[in-house]
């Protein structure tokens, strides 16, 4: 009736996915309390103005450590996850320079 191992490719998608927000939400935290603190606010800011990108230089180590560790569907949901990260951010940033 359930396949166990649809079960777990969906789960591990997940958890990556869930992975991927909270590295998101790390670098935000950091961005607002580095923030005004001179050349480290100034990175930050920098950052998470460009998440779409900056976040693959976490993302990139992480999936292939996943991979390497036989974690391939978690590493599956960090890219898809990062991959919707970086459309949106992309998105914003048209409608921003656009404007």
């Amino acid at each position: 009736m359930f396949d166990s191992r649809k079960d777990s490719v969906n789960t591990g998608v997940v958890a990556g996915c869930t992975l991927n927000v909270l590295l998101g939400l790390l670098l935000f935290i950091a961005m607002f309390r580095q923030a005004g603190k001179g050349e480290a606010g100034k990175v930050l800011e920098f950052a998470l103005g460009g998440i779409g990108i900056t976040q693959w230089v976490a993302l990139g180590p992480c999936i292939y450590r996943l991979r390497g560790n036989g974690e391939a569907e978690m590493a599956k949901g960090m890219a898809i996850a990062g991959g919707i990260t970086m459309l949106l951010s992309g998105g914003c940033w048209a409608l921003v320079l656009v404007h």
